[in-house]
Parts: C-alpha cells; structure tokens; sequence
C-alpha cells in the first residue's frame, strides 16, 4: 500500500461566535444535538464518546445525529438555532476535499491480517500506534504532513458564553484518561484545544494547502 494511515488529531473545539449575551449558567436546559458523518464512522465513534462525556458533565443529555456527508451536515446546522444546542462534528475534509490517505480506524484491520503492508505515517512525528514506522519526511519527503482533524462547529451567531461553556465541557471530556484511551484504541488522538488554537489551525491548512493545489495545476472536473 502506498499510503499510510494517518493520525486522527482531535481539535475539539468550537468556532469563533460573537452574538447577544447569554448566561451560560443557565445553559444547557434541553438535551443537545450533535450532528456526525455516516454511522460507523471514525467520525461518529468520536462523535459518541464525547457525546457520552458531555452527557455527564453538561447535565443534559447529548445525543449524536448521524446525517452522512459534510455539505449537507454542515448546511444543517448553520440554519438551525444558534443557541448552542446543535452542534457539528466534521473532520478536515469539510474544508480540504481533495488529498487523502487511509485514516488509522479503517486501516487497522486489514493491516491486522497482514491484507495490506503499511509503508509510513503521515504525521511529523511517529505514531504510538504505529512505532516501527517512518514517518514521511524520514522516508525521504521533508515537510510532509497530512493529518485527519475533527472538530466540533456550532452555528456562527452562537453567543459567546454558550460557546464558551461548551468548549470546557469538551476539553475536560476529551482529557478524561477513559476518554483517551478509547479514541487511542482506533488510533485517534485527543488534543483539545481553544477555538483560537483551532480557528488557526483551519486558516493554515487552507493557505498551505490551497498553495499545494495552485502549483500543481490541479482543478475541479
């Protein structure tokens, strides 16, 4: 196989909001929603584990709404309300559709019954998972990253203090020791970070990756 399973890397967060004011006291009083690619999924597994976290820590219950692919997840929940009870959880194929390589959770298996023969890792560092593997740029391609994200958006008017109060019940989730170790055992690893962290994160992969797709040339059929 010529590519390698990536490293799902698990910016959990949600985007920057700015809206009326809101007591996030008082929130949440109803269960949330959070909407997730096709069931079975590295998506929706990671999708049920931090709904299961949220559901303790929030006080409500938070439920995962399998709707299948990024354009019409994400154009759901960009018209529902935005008070913080709909919620999207979507990798960074919702922004880069073009380049990819196996991500870790599909891979696993047929690398398991010696189906396909993994070459390298396309983080810039080797993978806990995977220790005996190179990873690109020491196989012979420096600078080469190509990582899988996922991250939790609400709709953009959102007010501040929901966001807020949902991005710390998330962190707190995905620092759970329980947590971790489920979504490490199909290779995907928490890092939850703040929304400026994640927002950069975005706006960087789509200036370097619109550069990668401009040079070479490539267009849309």
């Amino acid at each position: 196989m010529k590519t390698a399973p990536c490293l799902v890397a698990t910016g959990v967060t949600a985007l920057l909001a700015f809206g009326a004011a809101a007591n996030a006291q008082e929130f949440p009083s109803k269960p949330v929603r959070i909407i997730a690619s096709q069931a079975g999924s590295s998506g929706d597994f990671v999708a049920r584990v931090t709904a299961q976290g949220l559901t303790g820590t929030l006080g409500q219950q938070v439920i995962v709404d399998n709707r299948g692919g990024g354009v019409l997840a994400g154009d759901l929940v960009a018209k529902s309300p935005a008070d913080g009870y709909t919620l999207l959880l979507y990798g960074n194929t919702l922004w880069l559709l073009p380049l990819m390589f196996s991500p870790a959770a599909p891979a696993l298996p047929v690398i398991k019954a010696g189906k396909v023969r993994p070459l390298a890792v396309a983080t810039r560092t080797r993978s806990p998972r995977y220790p005996d593997l190179p990873t690109m740029e020491e196989a012979g391609l420096p600078g080469f990253e190509a990582i899988s994200i996922h991250g939790i958006f609400a709709p953009a008017k959102t007010p501040e203090a929901i966001v807020a109060r949902l991005n710390q019940e998330i962190v707190r989730v995905l620092q759970q020791p329980e947590t971790r170790n489920r979504l490490a055992g199909i290779g995907v690893e928490a890092t939850g970070s703040t929304r400026d962290q994640f927002a950069a994160m975005i706006r960087d992969e789509v200036t370097r990756m619109g550069k990668v797709i401009r040079e070479a040339g490539i267009a849309e059929k």
